[in-house]
This record gives C-alpha cells, sequence and structure tokens, in this order.
C-alpha cells in the first residue's frame, strides 16, 4: 500500500490496521516465541563422608514447564526425581567437576557445570603414656581420614610394655602397632614397673645387712651391703654378679635380679708355749709359728731333756694329759712344766757285818752324791759296786 493509498484511508480504518499489526506482533512475542532454558548451578563444598543433596529445578531459570528431565553429562553422582545426590567416601577429598543438562519436551536444553570441592577429614591421634616414666612414645598427631598411622613405645629401663589400649580396649600387645586411621582416638601406652630380688648366700660363718632391707627392688635403686662375721670368723670378699669386692660394706645399684655372697674365713690364732725347765714340746697338726685357724684342736706333747720329766700344763691348759689337748678359739698361752728327775740311792754294806755305808738317799738327776764306806774291825773296803758290776774302788 502506497503513501497515497493511506491518506485515502479514514481514522477508523486505520486504527483498525493497527491494532492488526500489535496484534500479529504479541502474538509472534507470546504465542510463537519460547523462552530459553536457564540452568546455572554454584560451586559446592561438603566433608568426605557428608551427603549432598540438590533440588535442580531450583536452579533452573524458566520453570514454565513441568517435565524438565536433568541427567548428568559428566562427573560424579547420580539425579533421582530433580534431585541431584552425591555421597563422598569417607577417604575420598579433591575436587570433582559435574556438568548437568536439562531439557523438555519443548526441545528447550540447558547445561552447565559445576565444581564439588570434597575437604578430607582429619583425625587426630594423641598418645599418653601410663606411668609417665614408664617409656618413650612416638607416632601421634594429625591424619587424614584412611591414613596409616604406626605407633611406637620404647619401655624405660626397669619398665616392661604391656601393650595399647583405648579406654579398656587393649589394641596390641606388641611395641609396634600399625592401624587405618577413622576417627580421633586416644591411645595409651601401658608400663609396668619390673621389681627385682637380690639373692644373699653366705660362705662361712657370718650374716648379711642389706639397708633397706625389703622383699623387691625398683631398677636403679641402691643399696647398701654390709657383712657381719661371726666371732672366730673374718671377712673374706663378696661376690656381686661375679665381681669381687674387698670391703666390708659395699654400695651395689639394683638393675636387675642380684646374686651377692658374702664370704668369710676363719681367724687365725697364735699358740704360745713357754717352757718351764728344761724340755720341748711338739704340737700336731704342726704350723709355722704356731698359728692355727678357729676351732683347730692341737695336741700338745711334752718331750723332756735327759733327767727331766713332765709334771704339767699350766696356762690356758692345765692337767697332767701328755699330750695335752687344746682348742684354737683365741690366742692361747700354755706352759710345760719339767722337773729335774729325783734318783733313790741305796746303799747296803756286803756282808751287813762288814761296816756301816753312808750316803744313800733320794736325789736330783745330776746330782753329785758322796758315799762313804767305814769297814768294821777285822773288815776292810774292797769295791762299790751296781748290780754286780763294779763302778769304783775309791772310798
Amino acid at each position: 500500500m502506497c503513501s497515497s493509498d493511506l491518506r485515502g484511508l479514514n481514522s477508523k480504518s486505520f486504527c483498525l490496521m493497527v491494532l492488526c499489526v500489535v496484534s500479529l506482533v504479541l502474538s509472534g512475542c507470546f504465542g510463537g516465541f519460547l523462552a530459553p532454558l536457564n540452568l546455572e548451578i554454584p560451586d559446592q563444598r561438603i566433608l568426605a563422608g557428608e551427603a549432598l543433596h540438590l533440588n535442580l529445578k531450583q536452579f533452573v531459570d524458566c520453570k514454565e514447564s513441568d517435565d524438565l528431565v536433568f541427567r548428568i553429562v559428566s562427573g560424579v553422582g547420580i539425579i533421582c526425581e530433580d534431585v541431584y545426590s552425591y555421597l563422598p567416601a569417607l577417604d575420598e577429598s579433591g575436587l570433582y567437576e559435574v556438568q548437568i543438562s536439562v531439557n523438555d519436551s519443548k526441545d528447550r536444553e540447558s547445561s552447565c557445570v559445576f565444581e564439588i570441592m570434597v575437604d578430607p577429614i582429619y583425625c587426630d591421634i594423641t598418645l599418653n603414656a601410663s606411668p609417665l616414666e614408664g617409656g618413650v612414645i612416638s607416632g601421634g598427631g594429625i591424619f587424614q581420614y584412611g591414613d596409616m598411622d604406626t605407633v611406637q613405645a620404647t619401655p624405660s629401663q626397669g619398665y616392661s610394655f604391656t601393650g595399647w589400649y583405648e579406654g579398656n580396649d587393649c589394641l596390641a600387645s606388641t611395641t609396634t602397632f600399625t592401624f587405618f586411621v577413622e576417627r580421633d582416638a586416644t591411645l595409651v601406652a601401658c608400663f609396668f614397673e619390673e621389681k627385682y630380688h637380690v639373692i644373699r648366700e653366705v660362705n662361712g660363718n657370718g650374716s648379711i645387712e642389706i639397708s633397706p632391707d625389703k622383699e623387691t627392688y625398683s631398677f636403679g635403686e641402691k643399696i647398701v651391703l654390709t657383712a657381719h662375721p661371726s666371732y672366730g670368723w673374718k671377712f673374706s670378699e663378696w661376690v656381686v654378679d661375679g665381681n669381687r669386692f674387698t670391703d666390708e660394706s659395699i654400695v651395689v645399684v639394683v638393675d636387675g635380679d642380684k646374686s651377692v655372697c658374702a664370704s668369710f674365713e676363719r681367724e687365725e690364732f697364735a699358740l704360745n708355749i713357754s717352757i718351764s725347765g728344761n724340755g720341748s714340746v711338739s704340737c700336731s697338726p704342726a704350723s709355722s709359728g704356731c698359728v692355727y685357724e678357729y676351732e683347730t684342736l692341737v695336741e700338745i706333747m711334752s718331750i723332756p731333756s735327759a733327767g727331766w720329766e713332765f709334771e704339767m700344763w699350766q696356762g690356758d691348759l692345765d692337767g697332767l694329759d701328755n699330750p695335752g689337748k687344746i682348742i684354737m678359739d683365741s690366742e692361747k698361752h700354755v706352759t710345760a712344766v719339767f722337773v729335774k728327775r729325783e734318783y733313790l740311792v741305796e746303799v747296803t754294806a756286803d756282808p751287813p757285818a762288814g761296816g756301816v755305808v753312808e750316803g744313800g738317799g733320794c736325789y736330783f738327776s745330776g746330782s753329785e752324791v758322796e758315799i762313804v764306806a767305814v769297814p768294821n774291825s777285822g773288815y776292810r773296803f774292797k769295791e762299790w759296786s751296781e748290780n754286780g758290776a763294779t763302778f769304783s774302788r775309791e772310798n
């Protein structure tokens, strides 16, 4: 239609034409043209093991259609009844990219890509020792779920390891324990203090004093050992676990079960012998210097010199027994008493009527005796004889 034709139309016809045009335009915009779908899902952040659920319809900005169909183009998760779900494993972590598309029955379609950040679960493994001085422990700390942790217990000297415990539960009886970390946990390494015995032994006669005197001792405890010899004995040496010591009192550090032995030996006492008169003595058993061990039985034999005889013992040994016997339980002093032997000199006249003899009697050995023969009238002295043998013709 040209402009001249338009000018020929009346105003009523023109208005009708404009309305038609407007009607055609509106029909094209709202009746024949469909708005596009637009799917926009924001990035998500969750913990491992935490479920993610998204109602996907809320992320579509054109909701005229009720027949939206969602599907996962790529990535993790599932869709069920317009709900996207993803449940990462407890040991799963990282950044995951997911693409989801949507379409409807009017062939409208949209898709979007969003990211899911899965943060790992961290577990705190706390270690304690009971008692604190019982040992050294290592291996605890912060771990990601599913990691392996190895804990180690090293007992202190004098302690033994009993086990790894969580509460009242024994997890392991070995000093090294490896496990999967699945949660926060407090593990206790339990130790017990060793107790040691001191075994005493005595050689000889004596006793051992231990201070402090107890049934058992702890590692590193100091004890004082003192040897007390019985009468007549003297201390010789200590033997402690094969080591020898000569001091009567020593200090020993307990580092395990101990074997201590105190050895005692007999005292030695002098046998002092003196002589009164002329003679000698012999001792059995013989001993250099007449020194004897405690409780030795000694026989002492007196040996008189010629012309002498043993009379008795004096001092720590008395009596007339020869040999005499004495027990050496202390220093002894013994005197052997010898006296000169006495002899009877008996003089007779032969024949008795021949005269008178003088000078007879008892004399000590070695004494000079003068005997005199006085013949009677009609007789003369002939000789002195003994047992029929002449021994002198002098008078």
